[in-house]
């Protein structure tokens, strides 16, 4: 049994966890009302690059969750973050990816560049459902000039209506193979994704819980960053060592 009011702050993944495709999953709007009610901070925690955080809160509304802006954290917004940090807040960045990413680089005040002549400080790449191979082409270029390959996250596949579609990983594989380079990740699995969550928090992350269905992502990112982890299992299915500390069919078992 969770003792919830021992709870710090709770890290919420989105696809698989909380909804599925354009449909929030059983019992996830009545979970995260809970916590509103109960007083414990939470934030929906996305490896997804592909939205802004005022799309993700407007989405999340739309489907009857408590949601706003400063309520997501995404892991474009971490990639910024670590950009400006290493890389230096006037740094060139070749991008692959939608705007999600494209809005946390801009608000970060880096520098896109198009022009294939142009040099890049780094090629970040992310989701990108409309991506062509004249942009790999640019960005096996950039990464073989010496830039920096960084990847917003490495998930595979993503859960939606009816399945699952190729993730930012399948991107970042691609490039990989091509140049054998490889990539520094920002989202989950990595624990900075998790540590720079709890920061936004304000809590440390043993106070944190983090509730995904990915072992590979969620799970791992939590474990790495020493917080507390909840297993669900209504998204990706991955054979792992791994160890949650709770492991449930699905949000709604949280209710009980």
């Amino acid at each position: 049994m969770i003792d919830w009011s021992s709870i710090g702050g709770v890290l919420l993944d989105l696809d698989g966890t909380l909804i599925r495709g354009e449909a929030a999953l059983p019992g996830a709007v009545a979970f995260v009302e809970r916590l509103s009610r109960a007083g414990i901070p939470f934030l929906y925690f996305t490896n997804n690059s592909t939205r802004t955080p005022d799309s993700v809160a407007a989405r999340l509304s739309a489907l009857g969750f408590p949601a706003e802006r400063e309520a997501v954290f995404t892991s474009s917004m971490a990639t910024a973050d670590w950009l400006c940090e290493n890389k230096g807040p006037t740094a060139s960045i070749y991008m692959i990816g939608e705007a999600g990413l494209r809005t946390a680089l801009l608000e970060a005040n880096l520098t896109l560049i198009r022009d294939s002549e142009a040099s890049a400080d780094a090629v970040v790449v992310g989701l990108d459902r409309n991506v062509t191979y004249k942009q790999f082409a640019r960005a096996m270029r950039h990464l073989t000039d010496g830039a920096t390959f960084v990847g917003t996250n490495a998930d595979r596949a993503l859960p939606v209506s009816g399945g699952f579609a190729p993730g930012a990983g399948s991107l970042l594989a691609l490039l990989q193979s091509a140049t054998q380079r490889t990539p520094v990740i920002m989202g989950k699995p990595n624990a900075e994704f998790v540590r720079k969550a709890c920061r936004k928090l304000r809590i440390a992350e043993a106070q944190a819980f983090v509730i995904g269905d990915n072992p590979e992502t969620d799970l791992a990112a939590g474990i790495a960053a020493g917080a507390k982890t909840i297993l669900v299992e209504t998204g990706v299915r991955i054979d792992t060592d791994l160890r949650p500390d709770w492991r449930v069919a699905s949000v709604a078992e949280l209710l009980n």
